[in-house]
Order: structure tokens, then C-alpha cells, then sequence
């Protein structure tokens, strides 16, 4: 897959795991045949777009702004530090993106609870001291921690010191010892030690009171203490009204949210009568349709049985026409008797002429009888 010498411009190779998506594409703007890798969660298949480039390509090539500006983002405010080891690379990139994406979803909750978003740079500052104060302020009581980096957490963790070396007194003159709180190097010797915890101390890590000043330092301390639980009420108690306000925000949506749904079920209610009205206009039309069916049917039957009768009375007239054909015939046929009878009868009578004296011509009709 990497050797693209033997490919052709404009191919793709394709691998394949249970989630993820390799994709070498060789670039037909390529003059050295560059090879270009991606991987994606997103396409599982090997699809090809409508200009022969893989679909991961085309949804990089659409979505490669957002990218842009996240390396930006990542630059400017980078937690990456110079090392040879590989995996250190790859968990400063985790840690760039983690910052990114909840910089980016905590702005929007405050943009929607009405709120202004912090500045990029304040909230990598709140993330740092999340992460530092638990182990910073665990570091605090160590007795061995210099005084000037004992200082500094108290000022960044906004803790309240408190002074393990309340009363030094000195020792006997014999009684002598390396200062713990001084570095190795100034090995410095000291006989004072303290009274609570009986550590060496040098006079530049400890200091001496009276008793009235130590009554007056621990009431000091005492009205510190009660300053900073005040404090630590006044904040827990802006954080209670800064949730009830979301907290009724947040009401005000969900009684927003049942009102649009009581108006959709009143709509749906209403499209629902609306369509129980429409299917009984359609359940009386369609009974209307069968009563003039039914109706029709009825006219049919009758039609019917009119055509039936009509066929019969002009069966009847075509057989009394027959009939009178047969008698016509039979009158035709009697007077033609008639006539042979009567030409019988003519041939049956002969003439009988005879010359009287007179010279007259007399003549008479003769039967003669036919055999």
C-alpha cells in the first residue's frame, strides 16, 4: 500500500478492521505520485463518490476547515513538551483534543443557561488547578517543604497556613543537631528544636512569641479559619443560586416543551376527529352507493322481466300472425277450389243446339252426368 511506484493515478487500496477503515489514495493532481492515508470510524465499505475519489476522501476534502482549526486551536494552547518517546506524543495529543472538546461543549452550556463562555486560556487555568490542588494541597503537610514553595501552594491553592512552629525554646547547650528545614549543603547547626513536633530548627525557620502574642496569633488564626469557611459558604451559596437559576431555566423548557406537546396532542386530537368525520362521510356515501346499487339491481330485475314479457307478447303476435298466414292460405285456397268447381261444372254441362223450322237457332244446356 505504500508503494505507489506501480499504481496508476487516481487508484485506491482498502483495509479493513472490525471498526475501522484504511484508505491509500493516490491523488490524479499528483505529479510524484503522492500517497495519501486515512483512516475513519465512519465508513466501513470501500464506496467510491461520483468523482472516483473514496468517500472518505470527499468527506475529509468537505469537513477539512474543522480540522484546520482544531490543529490551530492545538498550537496556540498546547500541553506538548520535547521527547523521544513516541507514546508521550500521542498522550499530549489526547490531552490537546480532551481540552478542546470540553472547552467547547462547557461554552455552549453556558451560552444556552445564558451565561458568558470563559476565555480558552482561563478555562485550561480552571483545568490546571482542578488537577493540582488535590496533590498540592496533600504536599502541604509535609514537614520537610521549604518555606518559599510552602508559600507558593498556599497562595495558588488559596489555603490557609498553618504554622507548625508555634513556640521554639532552647535546648540545653549540649543538645546540638543539623536544621531539617535547611538544605544539605549549609549543614547548618542549630540547638533549638520545636516544641510540638521536637524537629531541629534554625532561627531562620522559626520564631518566638509571647504568650500573649501566641493567644493573639491563634485567635488570628482562628479568625482566618472562620473568614474562609464564610468565603467557601459565600460560594457554595452563589453555586445554589446559580443551579436554582438553571434549575428554573431549565423548568421554563420543560413547561415550554408540554405546551408545544399539548398543542400537538390538541392537533393530533383535532386531525384525528377530522379523519373519524371524513370516514363516516365516506361509510354513509359508500352505504348511499349501495342503496343505488340495490336500486339499480332492483330496476334491472325489472327491465328484465319487462324484456321477458315483451319477448313473449311478440312470440304471441308472431304465432297469431302465423295463424293468420294459415288462414289467409286456407281462404286463398278454398275460392281456387271454388273456381275447379265451378269449371267442373261448366265442362259437366254440354250445349245442346238445334235448327227449329223456322230457321231459328234454338239452344239448350244438357247436364251429363260424370262417371
Amino acid at each position: 500500500m505504500k508503494d505507489t511506484s506501480s499504481r496508476e493515478l487516481g487508484s485506491s487500496a482498502f483495509l479493513f478492521t472490525d471498526a475501522l477503515t484504511l484508505v491509500s489514495y493516490v491523488p490524479t493532481t499528483s505529479k510524484k505520485k503522492k500517497n495519501m492515508l486515512l483512516l475513519s470510524s465512519m465508513h466501513l465499505s470501500p464506496s467510491l463518490g461520483q468523482t472516483g475519489k473514496p468517500v472518505i476522501v470527499e468527506f475529509y476534502n468537505k469537513t477539512k476547515g474543522g480540522v484546520d482549526a482544531f490543529d490551530q486551536m492545538s498550537a496556540i494552547y498546547s500541553c506538548g513538551r520535547c521527547t523521544n518517546r513516541w507514546p508521550m506524543c500521542i498522550f499530549y495529543g489526547m490531552i490537546n483534543t480532551a481540552a478542546i472538546n470540553s472547552w467547547v461543549i462547557h461554552s455552549e452550556n453556558t451560552s444556552a443557561s445564558g451565561g458568558a463562555p470563559p476565555t480558552r486560556r482561563k478555562f485550561k487555568q480552571e483545568i490546571a488547578k482542578t488537577f493540582i490542588k488535590p496533590w498540592a494541597t496533600q504536599r502541604l503537610n509535609t514537614p520537610t517543604l521549604p518555606t518559599s514553595l510552602r508559600g507558593v501552594i498556599s497562595e495558588f491553592c488559596k489555603v490557609v497556613r498553618e504554622r507548625s512552629h508555634k513556640v521554639v525554646i532552647a535546648a540545653s547547650r549540649f543538645t546540638v543537631a543539623y536544621c531539617e528545614k535547611c538544605p544539605a549543603k549549609k549543614h547548618r547547626k542549630t540547638r533549638f528544636h520545636c516544641v510540638k513536633c521536637d524537629a531541629s530548627i534554625c532561627l531562620s525557620h522559626c520564631y518566638a512569641l509571647c504568650v500573649d502574642c501566641e493567644g493573639n496569633q491563634e485567635d488570628t488564626h482562628s479568625s482566618q479559619e472562620d473568614t474562609h469557611s464564610s468565603q467557601e459558604l459565600s460560594h457554595s451559596s452563589q453555586e445554589d443560586a446559580h443551579s436554582s437559576q438553571q434549575d428554573a431555566h431549565s423548568s421554563q423548557q420543560d413547561t415550554h416543551s408540554s405546551q408545544e406537546l399539548s398543542h400537538s396532542s390538541q392537533e393530533d386530537t383535532h386531525s384525528s376527529q377530522e379523519d373519524t368525520h371524513s370516514s363516516q362521510e365516506l361509510s354513509h356515501s359508500s352505504q348511499e352507493d349501495t342503496h343505488s346499487s340495490q336500486e339499480d339491481a332492483h330496476s334491472s330485475q325489472e327491465d328484465t322481466h319487462s324484456s321477458q314479457e315483451d319477448a313473449h307478447s311478440s312470440q304471441e303476435d308472431i304465432q297469431s300472425s302465423q295463424e293468420d298466414i294459415q288462414s289467409s292460405q286456407e281462404d286463398t285456397h278454398s275460392p281456387q277450389e271454388d273456381t275447379h268447381s265451378s269449371q267442373e261444372d261448366t265442362h259437366s254441362i254440354q250445349p245442346t243446339v238445334s235448327v227449329l223450322d223456322d230457321g231459328e237457332i234454338s239452344a239448350k244446356l244438357q247436364p251429363i252426368t260424370l262417371g
